[in-house]
């Protein structure tokens, strides 16, 4: 992907930890935004794309799905087994 015209190396290297260097992802977040306001941002958004995309998916989803998703949410990437945590062998 080629560099949005007028964005210095630190918005580019801040975009793309941002997005993971997601294409699509940075590429909606780019036609959203100026380049002003995402170097003005203290916190990068999400694409409002994005954002629909999501809660469309979350939607069709079952009950249990939908909790499952929220204790993922809230867990995060870093998350352990119990087994882990409670020092179970």
């Amino acid at each position: 992907m080629r560099r949005a015209p007028g964005a210095d190396d630190a918005l580019v290297q801040r975009q793309i930890r941002h997005t993971e260097g997601n294409p699509l992802y940075l590429r909606s977040i780019l036609t959203e935004y100026s380049l002003g306001a995402l170097e003005r941002a203290d916190r990068l958004p999400a694409p409002a794309d994005l954002v629909t995309a999501l809660d469309q998916r979350v939607a069709g989803m079952s009950d249990d799905a939908r909790e499952l998703l929220w204790a993922i949410t809230i867990l995060g990437p870093g998350w352990m087994p119990v087994r882990d945590v409670a020092g179970w062998r």
